[in-house]
């Protein structure tokens, strides 16, 4: 879910993406303000807006799914088509995107990061401005942008640094990776005074420096 100053904006398993007025409509149930089909599968992201354009993840059962941007105001219209949307990745999003300086960065199910340019590139169907190489599991956490660097968690249990303007021929490789914690980080980092600390599914908390030194 993301919440803007007057909107609501929620994914559902029913492959849609609803906006409903942060306001409400003055009953106790109330229908959205437009909702927009998902072009691959179910939402299992939570939408992010930026800009005036919504960026939503999808997921269907054949592990494809692509990163879909709609107009946040929609069209004036109960249902919307997206301005533009990723090619699928072979893989799906449970991750989150996250927009910083004109960029959307989103994991993948297939273990990669990929960053596509939040205008879109004048097609309905755009490629990444790059991706990253691999990291060993898929990716569920979301990524957070410090510093001109983004940091993402990873089912391997590690959390992984790359350069937010990419490496000029990808797949980029990342400036650093942590040690592997005790199990997989679905968490998102969070960063504070020069820390980045993220959750993992061992029940612990870890901090890291952001430039990879030792937490």
């Amino acid at each position: 879910m993301h919440v803007s100053e007057t909107v609501v904006y929620v994914g559902s398993y029913d492959h849609k993406l609803y906006a409903f007025s942060a306001s409400g409509c003055g009953k106790s149930a109330c229908p959205p303000v437009w909702t927009a089909a998902l072009t691959k599968g179910n939402d299992v992201s939570s939408p992010a807006a930026a800009g005036g354009v919504v960026y939503v993840g999808a997921y269907d059962l054949k592990g494809d799914g692509t990163l879909d941007a709609f107009n946040a105001n929609g069209w004036g219209r109960p249902s919307c088509a997206p301005l533009w949307r990723s090619a699928p990745t072979g893989a799906g999003y449970y991750s989150s995107a996250a927009v910083v300086d004109g960029v959307v960065y989103i994991g993948s199910y297939d273990g990669k990061l990929y960053a596509y340019k939040a205008a879109g590139c004048g097609q309905s169907t755009c490629a990444p401005l790059w991706s990253s190489t691999p990291t060993g599991s898929i990716i569920e956490s979301s990524p957070m942008v410090a510093g001109g660097v983004v940091y993402i968690g990873s089912d391997d249990g590690a959390l992984y640094a790359f350069d937010a303007a990419g490496c000029g021929s990808p797949p980029c490789a990342p400036l650093w990776t942590s040690p592997t914690t005790g199990d997989a980080l679905y968490s998102s980092p969070a960063e504070a005074d020069g820390v980045v600390y993220i959750g993992s599914l061992d029940h612990k908390l870890y901090a890291f420096h952001l430039r990879g030194k030792a937490g």
